[in-house]
């Protein structure tokens, strides 16, 4: 539903988040990224496997709540304007 907050409901968010996050890494030790990034903060070099970067977006996902500006066009009441 619209108006509950939910991180991780389904297990295919974890999935995304996983493979994005390895994504990124391979990205950022890319060699055209070699003058822009000097070390990975997070999640850290010792998180190499799937289990251990899934544990990690478990761990580290949050939801950013934005009232004004987050509200998806399903969640509004459905109006026909008729003129």
């Amino acid at each position: 539903m619209c108006d509950q907050l939910t991180v991780l409901a389904h297990p295919v968010d974890g999935f995304l988040l996983t493979k994005g996050a390895q994504m990124m890494r391979k990205a950022a030790f890319s060699p055209d990224m070699a003058d822009f990034i000097e070390a990975e903060i997070e999640p850290g070099l010792d998180t190499e496997t799937d289990e251990d970067f899934a544990q990690w977006v478990v761990k580290s996902v949050r939801h950013e709540y934005h009232p004004v500006v987050s509200l998806s066009s399903s969640c509004l009441p459905s109006r026909r304007v008729h003129r």
